[in-house]
Formats: C-alpha cells, structure tokens, sequence
C-alpha cells in the first residue's frame, strides 16, 4: 500500500484508462460482512462457547476516492505492462522511454523562468501596486508594474497547458505540460522534489527544442514544431533537447 499526496491529479486520464481496464467508472461498491453461528466471520477460526450465537450480516458503502481510483489504476498498468520505474539518484536514457511507455519517475520539478514569470506576473503587479499606493515606489518601480502588466496578457500564450521540467540526476529532462484545472494545491507548490507518473508522448533529440511559448490558435506538426526551434535565437522561449514529453497523469509526494 503506498500513501500519496497528490499535488496534481489529472481526472480525466485517470478514469479513462481506468474505464478501459475495467469496462467502466463506478463510484459505490457495497461490501458485505455475514458472521456465522459461531460468531466468527467465513474463513476465520472458531471460538468455541458454551453460548448460543446468532448470525450477524453487516453492510457497508465504500465510496470512491480519486487516490482510490488512482491506486487501482497504478495497479492494474503494473500487472500488464512494463513500467519504466526510476528511484532517486537513478538515471534513464531516450531509449527507455518509449512513445506510450508508463513510467513512474522520482526527481525535482522545476519551473522555467518564463513560465514562473508569467504565470506570476499577477500577483507581483498586485504586490506592485499595494506598495504604490502606499507611496514607497519610484518611477523605475511603475515600470516594472507596468512590464509585469503585459506579461500577464501573455499568460494567454502558453495556453492552459504551462509545461514544467522533472530533473532527474545527469538523465535528459522530462517535459511536462500540465492542465491548470488539475493542479490540486497552488503552481508555485508543484516545485521541488516529487514523483510523477505518466505516459511518454514523445522524445525531443539533441537537435531540437520545445517551445515554452505557443502562438493561441496556432496548430503545428511534430515536425514544423521542431523546425520553428532549431531556427530561433530566443533561449528563454525554449527548453533544449534532448527531453522527453509526458502525459502527466499525477504527481505526488
């Protein structure tokens, strides 16, 4: 039995695979206890007693849990399938992780400065103005509050997928973009060390980078993504290869 404190779950993919698995969700399960005459529930040993004893049936609802479910899930992949397992200080190379490939995987959550500066951006400008109005920032602060004014219309760029890296020892990094609306406690918690477990989506080589920045709308192909990166200058928008993408399902302490 493993305890988990989940700092992003993702339900969808979750209950998905676990649909598949399991031919369907459910949410209830009745369990049923029946003690028999010698007041020892079936498969138990007796107790002998000299006192009459009268059958007992004993009914409870157990309702599901996303940890529960999360837990049958890790289950059912373990037994059918080979999971890419790595421990702390382990490494791994792009040939273990194959397309589709489950993993679980222990390492340090890092956000990109840009991502960090983004998805910030609001707070620092609220934290900006309280101290404006207090009278203590100069012209160069308004600035600033100014600047952090129009990074926060650029959260609409990375989308509602803000990728995030797994450090893993001297191993490539792991990408991972994740759904906000999954994020169980605040973005900033989701640094530092964590297990993540997920799926491989795909592998970035040397050659190539992962745009951190997404025009809205825009739809490219694995390989017009690959070369809009290797032709830009702009390091800050980018994580360099080699990496590979996951398809986080959760990620836990």
């Amino acid at each position: 039995m493993k305890f988990r404190d989940f700092l992003y779950y993702d339900t969808n993919m979750v209950e998905s695979f676990l649909s598949i698995v399991e031919g369907g969700i459910y949410d209830e399960e009745d369990r049923h206890v029946t003690l028999d005459t010698s007041g020892a529930a079936p498969g138990e040993e007796e107790v002998l007693s000299d006192r009459f004893s009268t059958t007992d049936s004993r009914r409870k609802v157990v309702r599901q849990t996303e940890a529960a479910r999360f837990d049958r899930l890790f289950g059912h992949v373990s037994d059918s399938e080979d999971v890419l397992t790595v421990g702390s200080g382990d490494r791994f190379s792009l040939t273990d992780a194959e397309d589709d490939r489950f993993c679980e995987i222990k390492g340090v959550v890092e956000i990109p400065p840009a991502i960090n500066a983004i998805m910030n951006a609001a707070t620092f400008r609220a934290a900006g103005e309280f101290v404006d109005r207090i009278g203590m920032l100069d012209a160069e602060g308004r600035k600033v509050i100014e600047q952090l004014g129009y990074l926060d219309q650029a959260r609409e760029a990375i989308g509602d997928t803000p990728p995030l890296v797994l450090k893993v020892a001297s191993s490539p990094s792991l990408i991972m973009p994740l759904r906000q609306e999954f994020i169980v406690r605040g973005f900033n918690d989701l640094e530092g060390r964590a297990t993540v477990y997920g799926r491989v989506a795909e592998t970035i080589p040397a050659s190539s980078r992962y745009p951190l920045i997404k025009i809205p709308g825009q739809q490219l192909t694995r390989q017009q993504r690959r070369k809009a990166a290797r032709s830009s200058s702009d390091d800050a928008a980018y994580l360099k290869g080699p990496a590979t993408i996951l398809h986080v399902l959760a990620i836990y302490r």
